[in-house]
C-alpha cells in the first residue's frame, strides 16, 4: 500500500527524507482561505510552493499539487490513490492538526507527525521546559537556551561581553540624514510571475498590493538574502532594531522571518552562517550579534512553546473586556493619525513592518481604541507575510494586547504620543492630542490594574495629578475620535 508525505506552505525544507511514494503539496485552507490574506502573502506561498514542487521533481520524487480549491478533498484524493499511511511535519496549529487527523481517519488512512526542523527544540522539549509556570519569562528561557547551546558563552560558561541581553542599549533613533545600505533584492522569476497571475485571478478582492513583490522564494535566493543582511546590515542591527521610519521598511533588519517560517531556511542554518564573536578583535558588535541571536533561539522558540501550552486559553482571552469591532479605516490607513496610517499603508504595500511598529504603533493604537483582541489577531494574521497561528496567538493576545492578563509580559505595551515621536520622525500635531486622549481614557478606565502594576502605577498617579479640565479635554478628544471611526 502507498504512503505519502503531506507538505504545507510553511514546510518547504531543503533536506528531504527518502522512502516516500508521493509528496503532496497542499494549498490548505489554513494558509489560503481561512482569512482574507494579503495578496503578497498568497503570492509568497504560491511561488515558494511551486518552486518546491519543481525542486522535488528535480530530485526524482513523485509529486501531487493540490490547489486551494481542491485542498478540502485531501483525504478523498489520497484514498482514491490507495494511500494507507501519511506522514507530515508537526503543524503547530491546533485547528489544522485536528482537521487533518479527522479527514484522514475518516478515510482509514494512518497519520504520523515528525519533528519540525523550523525549530531547534522539539514540541516535547519546549513544553517540558516551560511547563508548570503560572507566568512565563522569556529572559529566563533565553538564558537557559544560551547555556544549553553554548552560543555566545566565554571560556567560563558566562555570557560573552558580560551581559546576557544587550536589549537596553539597542534603542537608538535613526540619525537625521542617515544613509541606509542598499539592499540586494532578488529578481522576479517564473514562480513569482505565475503566482501573481494566480492570486489576481483567484483572490482579486483580498487586501494588499501585488506590485513590486521582492521576497525570496527559492533556497538560493534565501541564502543570498541572508548573506546580504550579514554583510551589510547586521553590524548595525542591534543599536537600531527599535528605530522606526516613515519611509523606510527594512532599515537594518534581516526580514528573514517569512523565509524561516516557511522552511526555506532553518534556524540551525542561520546560526551556522553568522560570524563568530571575537572580544579581542575588531569585528561584529556583540550588541548586534546577540540581539539577532536572541530572536532566533530565544523569542521565536519561546513563542512557539507558549502557543503549545497556553495558546487555546490565550485565544479566548479578553482581559480588558473590549467590545469594539475593527473598523474599515484600520485596513485603509485613513484614521487621520499619521503614524498609524503610515504603518498601515506600509503593510498594505509590503505585507510587513518590523516588530516595534507592530507592537508600539499598530497594536498599541488598536488597544487604546478598545478593539476586540480576536479582531486584532485576525488583522495581523491577514496582513503579515510571516504571520502564522503559533506565533500570532501569543504575540497578539499576550504581548501586544495583554489580553491574557500578563501570562508572558509584566505590563501592557501602551504609550502616549511622546514615545512615538521619540522613536519616529513625526512632528507634533493634532494626532498627538487624539493619541494622548485615547491613552488617558484607557488608563482611567483601567486605573485599578495600573495601580496594582509596579511598572505602570506611576501612570495612575499622573492621571490623578491632572486637573479636572485637562482630564475632561482628554476624554472628549478621545470620544470624539472614536465616534468618528466606529
Amino acid at each position: 500500500m502507498a504512503n505519502a508525505r503531506i507538505i504545507f506552505p510553511n514546510q518547504l525544507f531543503e533536506a528531504i527524507e527518502r522512502g516516500t511514494d508521493l509528496y503532496v503539496l497542499v494549498e490548505d485552507f489554513e494558509f489560503f482561505r481561512k482569512f482574507r490574506f494579503h495578496k503578497k502573502k498568497l503570492i509568497f506561498h504560491r511561488a515558494s510552493m511551486k518552486f518546491y514542487e519543481d525542486y522535488l521533481k528535480s530530485k526524482g520524487f513523485r509529486t501531487l499539487y493540490l490547489e486551494s480549491a481542491d485542498s478540502d478533498s485531501l483525504g478523498k484524493i489520497l484514498a482514491s490513490r490507495g494511500t494507507s499511511h501519511v506522514e507530515a511535519c508537526e503543524v503547530n496549529s491546533f485547528e489544522l492538526q485536528s482537521r487533518i487527523e479527522s479527514d484522514l481517519t475518516d478515510k482509514d488512512i494512518a497519520l504520523s507527525f515528525v519533528s519540525n526542523p523550523s525549530f531547534i527544540q522539539t514540541k516535547q522539549q519546549v513544553q517540558e521546559e516551560l511547563a508548570g509556570g503560572r507566568k512565563y519569562s522569556m529572559t529566563s528561557f533565553y538564558i537557559r537556551r544560551r547555556k544549553q547551546t553554548g552560543i555566545l558563552l566565554d571560556s567560563e560558561g558566562k555570557a560573552e561581553g558580560g551581559k546576557w541581553s544587550w536589549d537596553p542599549e539597542n534603542r537608538k533613533k535613526l540619525p537625521k540624514g542617515c544613509k541606509l545600505p542598499e539592499i540586494s533584492f532578488p529578481k522576479k522569476n517564473r514562480f513569482v510571475q505565475e503566482a501573481e497571475e494566480y492570486v489576481n485571478e483567484n483572490f482579486p478582492d483580498n487586501p494588499g498590493e501585488t506590485e513590486n513583490f521582492f521576497y525570496p522564494v527559492t533556497f538560493e535566493q534565501t541564502r543570498n538574502w541572508l548573506s546580504d543582511f550579514i554583510e551589510n546590515r547586521l553590524h548595525l542591527f542591534g543599536p537600531y532594531e527599535d528605530a522606526i521610519s516613515k519611509n523606510e521598511l527594512i532599515i537594518y533588519h534581516s526580514l528573514i522571518s517569512p523565509l524561516l517560517n516557511a522552511g526555506l531556511i532553518t534556524p540551525e542554518k542561520i546560526l551556522s552562517l553568522l560570524p563568530e564573536y571575537s572580544p579581542n578583535q575588531q569585528g561584529m558588535p556583540i550588541s548586534s550579534l546577540e540581539g539577532f541571536i536572541r530572536q532566533i533561539i530565544g523569542w521565536r522558540e519561546f513563542m512557539r512553546g507558549i502557543y503549545l501550552i497556553e495558546g487555546s486559553r490565550q485565544k479566548k482571552s479578553n482581559f480588558w473586556g473590549l467590545k469594539q469591532e475593527l473598523p474599515p479605516c484600520f485596513y485603509s490607513g485613513t484614521t487621520g493619525i499619521p503614524p498609524f496610517d503610515d504603518s498601515v499603508r506600509k503593510v498594505q504595500k509590503n505585507a510587513y513592518c518590523h516588530h516595534i511598529e507592530r507592537l508600539m504603533v499598530l497594536g498599541n493604537f488598536m488597544l487604546l481604541c478598545g478593539t476586540v483582541p480576536l479582531e486584532v489577531y485576525r488583522w495581523f494574521m491577514e496582513m503579515f507575510i510571516d504571520a502564522y497561528e503559533w506565533v500570532m496567538v501569543p504575540n497578539v493576545f499576550g504581548m501586544s494586547q495583554y489580553s491574557d492578563g500578563g501570562l508572558i509580559t509584566t505590563k501592557p505595551y501602551i504609550s502616549s504620543s511622546n514615545y512615538i515621536r521619540k522613536m519616529r520622525d513625526y512632528p507634533r500635531g493634532q494626532w498627538c492630542e487624539i493619541w494622548d486622549g485615547l491613552y488617558w481614557r484607557f488608563v482611567s478606565r483601567n486605573k485599578a490594574v495600573f495601580e496594582n502594576n509596579p511598572r505602570m502605577k506611576i501612570m495612575a498617579k499622573l492621571l490623578d495629578s491632572q486637573s479636572e479640565e485637562k482630564f475632561r479635554k482628554h476624554i472628549k478628544t478621545a470620544e470624539d475620535f472614536l465616534n468618528s471611526i466606529f
